[in-house]
């Protein structure tokens, strides 16, 4: 379940299709603008039908985990579904299908942090602690490196 233009609209997330559609009824009930594409893209669908379509709603925001994205999405005539994110998504936004929990991680958008000490490389424990605390999200890394010195 996500959303376009604060509107619930059912989502398949899709390995499989190599882009990502939406159906021609969800298209015009959200009053998206459609765009002519440059060119015919045919589908195949999984019943092996294969579908020309050469329009599509382009960078369309839709909300999944209340987290805002663009997407492009082709035309396809599709019922039961609103739209299915294909892999452009899927690879774009480093989603990951987990099949033994049935969910679907994406990883974070990149944040900026407005803090007067953001330029600083290290923050000391305390200091992450403090930051943490006030609601900021936090990440670990771990670096480590091999020194060799060779004596003469």
């Amino acid at each position: 379940m996500g959303f376009i233009k604060n509107k619930k609209i059912i989502i398949l997330f899709d390995s499989g299709a190599t882009h990502s559609f939406i159906s021609l009824s969800c298209a015009k009930a959200l009053e998206l603008t459609i765009f002519c594409l440059p060119f015919d893209l045919c589908v195949t669908t999984p019943a092996e039908k294969n579908l020309t379509t050469s329009t599509a709603c382009l960078n369309s925001t839709l909300v999944y985990q209340n987290v805002h994205y663009d997407v492009d999405l082709v035309f396809l005539p599709m019922s039961g579904l609103d739209v299915i994110l294909g892999m452009d998504w899927l690879s774009l936004n480093h989603a990951i299908i987990n099949c033994s929990d049935k969910s679907i991680l994406v990883a974070p958008q990149p944040m900026s942090i407005d803090s007067p000490h953001s330029s600083k490389c290290f923050e000391s424990a305390l200091a992450c602690h403090k930051y943490l605390v006030e609601g900021a999200q936090g990440y670990m890394l771990l670096l480590s490196s091999k020194v060799e010195v060779e004596y003469n």
